[in-house]
């Protein structure tokens, strides 16, 4: 298509009309296989004179036609798929000779979409089929108005080679040797131009740059004195340097400021890689011991002062974005453990715990606005691990503890601020026991709580702390049961799950003191805020696991199980899931009469799990994944904790079969041993074999014969039940022939190029054919024998002979 018919055709594609939206997508979709599109789509999006949102249009359905078609696909090469198209090599030229003139000129939405089609193409193309970027792009840098583009340019090359190993990287040395010299210019005059949000983007694009090309290792040219030492003065210069000003309030300064301090992140993601990466001890010998050493020698010690100024503006109200917030506490962390750091830091170590750190710990407005707007979002926050990497408060706890592991000195002076904490808490609520608490003391004791709940380990264990432990749970976390602050509940309920292995005086997981703590936790499986309640769940299991005899528990069951089966109804939290099993593994048969339902909330949540774990398989969470892990572990249980009950294995099959039948598959890799484990208990704990179970084979032989394998030792255990408890239909059945079936499976895992161990099993479940079916499979016997003595030929395994 031209342009002038194309522009109508992306017009429409905005219409409010679906059926005119569709009609275009059709004829897009129509036309873009014809030799020049990618071309056409490519001028639309850099035309100027053409309306802003048909650019966008442009720009977005040219990045996913190069997406799809800028290369073949080995994925694509599946049998009976339609052959690929793939972009013509002259209209790869075309747009090679004119994205990077594109992009940089284009408005930020547009450019956007174009740098994505621009990283592609240098992720396929560079520097074989692209060897004239380099030049191109070292223009751009120089050139008045063209500096952004120059530099997302270089930054989104300097990508392609960030996690690739030293021999690959090796264009990458071309591109630093001839870039660096420039960028570092440019990263100088923009320390030296008046602070706005613009020059902190273009110092962000640099600091990017400097982390991609330098994170696998150190290049040479950083090596050279002049230039090692203008790119740490530089980056010292950066962090140094204060934000822009904030013109305005509300919402408008508050972006404004926080532009400048993405700029900051980076250089501290920068600083901190440098002091974690290059102790000259561990350092690999050649350029980076050379850095590490020149590092240590002129460097650390102005990047840790620089870092002290930070927390000084930190605690004198300065403000720093949670994720500024922790890189710095990130750092002061690895401080305590380099010798040479921690002796030059020397006094101030206690007051930047107590004044900085120890402030931060406490419940802040961030989290009162949360617990009050939006428990769930407060809830999943405080559960999920990614969560540490951003979270200012956590930081501050793991420096806490780090400080107080280094000397003993620094853990009784925190200590002391702690208790001192507490007990004015306490005096201000005993002089006015009607107003109770007010909501800063609540506040500080919440910071308390958590500090004494961080430092765990080092409590239980010195003295004379593991003596006091008991008296200070019983003097200032009890209290805090009752009182009226929510989150102050709840961190009682978190504190006691921590500390409910403590040696109380009146014994360990027993006595009146442990018991009042854990009927606590109990009731709060009824309090009326959310948070508080699944604390309560998450500390129970805790406090269960410690148990040598749950018996006194057993009358709260249904009540408890109630309180955990709303909770997974209100929440996502795969801690509920936990719980859920460790009362299983509890309670063993008691649990019998709750199995059904308890079956439901998992099956339940683990679809709901399953489907989170799919949606998110591009990102780096995988907590979804453990919680549906989890759910079929669960689940499992549950089923061997029924295994004297038949009837009830039955029942319990209603529920699970739809999991089985589609978890019998590609799509079920992850759990594939849970999903084979429970169907090893129906098949051997239930009544009969049902018609259902029975129909699962087909599913079976096909994983088998297509990519499971590695599975046999747990494919034979279900596959021995079919055969060992329903042998006459085993024998019987022509459709599917089951006997037949079996022969081939084994055969293929006998005959394949496999590992002489992973096919064991295979060998094994012939002979439980010949156990259960003496003189009736007779006929098998000399295939049998064949497919046996082949393999034994060339077997060494004494197993498998």
């Amino acid at each position: 298509m031209d342009v002038q018919a194309l522009l109508p055709v992306l017009g429409a594609c905005l219409s409010h009309d679906q059926t005119h939206v569709k009609e275009a997508e059709r004829v897009l979709k129509q036309h873009e296989q014809l030799p020049g599109q990618a071309v056409q789509l490519l001028r639309v999006a850099a035309e100027d004179t053409v309306d802003a949102g048909i650019r966008h249009m442009a720009a977005i359905t040219f990045k996913n036609l190069v997406k799809r078609s800028w290369e073949k696909s080995e994925s694509h090469e599946s049998a009976g798929a339609a052959p690929q198209f793939v972009i013509p090599d002259a209209d790869k030229e075309v747009v090679r000779q004119n994205i990077l003139e594109a992009m940089i000129r284009a408005p930020h939405t547009i450019q956007s979409q174009l740098s994505e089609v621009f990283k592609m193409v240098i992720y396929c193309d560079y520097p074989e089929r692209w060897p004239g970027l380099m030049e191109a792009l070292y223009g751009n840098l120089g050139a008045q108005g063209r500096v952004h583009g120059g530099l997302l340019a270089l930054r989104l090359l300097a990508r392609k080679y960030e996690f690739r190993d030293e021999e690959e990287r090796a264009p990458l040395d071309g591109v630093i040797t001839t870039s660096f010299p420039l960028l570092l210019h440019i990263f100088r005059q923009l320390l030296a131009a008046p602070p706005s949000p613009q020059v902190s983007g273009y110092i962000k694009l640099v600091c990017k740059t400097f982390w991609s090309a330098t994170y696998m290792g150190v290049p040479a040219a950083l090596l050279e004195r002049e230039t090692f030492a203008g790119w740490m003065g530089a980056l010292h210069t950066a962090l140094t340097q204060q934000e822009p000003p904030v013109r305005g309030g509300g919402l408008e300064g508050r972006g404004e400021r926080e532009g400048g301090v993405g700029r900051r992140c980076w250089v501290l993601h920068i600083t901190y890689r440098l002091f974690t990466a290059n102790c000259p001890k561990h350092c690999r010998e050649g350029t980076e011991r050379q850095f590490g050493d020149l590092y240590a020698a002129e460097c650390m010690a102005h990047f840790l002062d620089a870092h002290l100024g930070l927390m000084s503006a930190l605690a004198s109200g300065a403000y720093f974005s949670p994720r500024a917030t922790n890189m710095l506490f990130q750092y002061m962390s690895h401080a305590v453990n380099i010798p040479a750091a921690y002796k030059r830091v020397g006094g101030a170590w206690d007051g930047l715990l107590h004044n900085v750190a120890f402030p931060l710990m406490a419940f802040n407005d961030e989290d009162a606005r949360l617990w009050a707007e939006d428990p769930q979002e407060y809830i999943r926050k405080g559960y999920d691990i990614l969560e540490d990497m951003y979270s200012p408060k956590t930081a501050a706890a793991n420096f806490a503890h780090d400080l107080c592991s280094k000397k003993r000195t620094h853990l009784d002076a925190f200590m002391a601020l702690v208790l001192q904490t507490f007990a004015r808490a306490n005096a201000a609520a005993a002089a006015d026991p009607a107003a109770g608490p007010t909501a800063a003391d609540a506040r500080r004791v919440d910071g308390a709580l958590l500090a004494v709940g961080c430092l765990a380990p080092l409590l239980k264990h010195k003295k004379p702390y593991k003596e006091q432990l008991g008296p200070i749970m019983a003097t200032y976390v009890m209290p805090c049961f009752a009182s009226p602050h929510g989150h102050l509940r709840s961190k009682a309920v978190w504190v006691s799950g921590v500390f409910c292995d403590t040696s109380f005086p009146d014994g360990t997981n027993r006595g009146a003191t442990y018991m009042a703590f854990f009927e606590a936790v109990v009731r709060c499986l009824g309090d009326p805020e959310l948070p508080v309640r699944v604390d309560a769940v998450v500390s129970l299991r805790h406090f269960l696991e410690e148990m040598e005899d749950v018996e006194p528990v057993a009358p709260a069951l249904p009540a408890l199980l109630n309180s955990i089966f709303g909770l997974m109804n209100q929440v996502d939290n795969e801690d509920l899931v936990f719980t859920l099993e460790v009362l299983v593994d509890k309670f063993g048969e008691q649990i019998a009469p709750y199995a059904v339902q308890m079956a439901q909330q998992l099956a339940g949540a683990f679809w709901k799990y399953a489907a989170a774990a799919d949606e998110d398989a591009e990102g780096d969470d995988d907590a979804a994944g453990i919680a549906a892990f989890g759910c079929m572990r669960a689940l499992n249980t549950l089923l061997e904790s029924c295994s004297e009950a038949p009837a009830l294995v039955g029942a319990l099959e209603e529920v699970l079969y739809p999991l089985l039948h589609r978890m019998l598959s590609t799509e079920g890799q992850d759990v594939f041993e849970e999903v084979l484990e429970m169907l090893s208990y129906l098949t051997y704990y239930g009544p009969s074999i049902s018609e259902r179970l029975w129909g699962l084979w087909p599913q079976i032989e096909a994983a088998v014969n297509e990519w499971a394998v590695d599975y046999w030792e747990n494919i034979l255990v279900p596959l021995d039940n079919f055969i060992s408890r329903d042998t006459e239909r085993f024998l019987t059945c022509t459709a599917p022939d089951y006997k037949a079936s079996l022969f081939g499976m084994v055969r293929g895992a006998l005959q394949g190029d496999y590992g002489e161990r992973d096919v064991v099993p295979a060998a094994k479940l012939l002979e439980v054919v010949l156990q259960n079916c003496r003189g009736r499979v007779d006929a098998w016997v000399g295939p049998y024998l064949q497919l046996a003595l082949g393999r034994l030929n060339t077997a060494t395994n004494r197993t498998l002979k």
